[in-house]
């Protein structure tokens, strides 16, 4: 069996650029989500239980909409609806969640869900 030959630095230079390239493009939705998600946990303390339902319920519409369906989001949306737990920054927590999911699926090589 043959071993796999290494890659000359000019085929490694643009693999990297490639990773770059497609880890800088998802920055932006990233910080969207991010900026949603903070601000969503700090405004949707004090809402109560109904309208803090409906109150979550487009957030976790709006978080698909920036980062596609994840299943992070749909956990985060099931802590936001227990009573007791919705005080928990969950949204806050399912965003680097699914960011650090990404970033290693982007330096494994493999293909990214949009």
């Amino acid at each position: 069996m043959e071993q796999p030959q290494p890659k000359p630095p000019a085929e490694r230079q643009t693999a990297d650029a490639q990773v770059s390239d497609r880890s800088r493009l998802g920055l932006v939705r990233i910080a969207a989500a991010m900026v949603v998600a903070v601000l969503a946990d700090t405004i949707g303390a004090p809402l109560g239980e109904v309208g803090g339902l409906f109150f979550d319920l487009g957030v976790g519409l709006v978080l698909t909409a920036v980062l596609g369906w994840r299943i992070e989001i749909l956990i985060a949306f099931i802590f936001e609806a227990i009573p007791s737990i919705g005080l928990f920054p969950s949204w806050i927590v399912a965003v680097p969640i699914i960011a650090g999911r990404d970033y290693l699926r982007v330096l494994s090589g493999a293909r990214t869900p949009q």
